[in-house]
């Protein structure tokens, strides 16, 4: 068998979120979809990357999180819990 990550060990499993987003959707001005029913449930005490291409979204998902969409974005659906 394999051992598990360090990192793994010191995170606390299935503890409550202090971020929350459930179906997430951001659209511009025009209607056009940036980002498409989103959910993410990150727990206190672990960390987490965001990766992905140029352009996937990555920068809006968090400017959603902390409250700060560039203008022209809108959130269309859905609902981010910061605690």
């Amino acid at each position: 068998t394999e051992a598990e990550p360090e990192a793994a060990e010191s995170s606390p499993a299935g503890g409550e979120a202090v971020l929350s987003v459930e179906g997430l959707v951001v659209s511009r001005e025009d209607g056009g979809q940036i980002l498409r029913g989103i959910d993410l449930a990150v727990p206190a005490g672990v960390v987490v990357g965001v990766v992905g291409e140029s352009g996937a979204g990555k920068s809006t998902l968090l400017d959603c999180c902390i409250g700060g969409l560039s203008a022209g974005l809108r959130v269309a659906g859905g609902r981010v819990t910061l605690r």
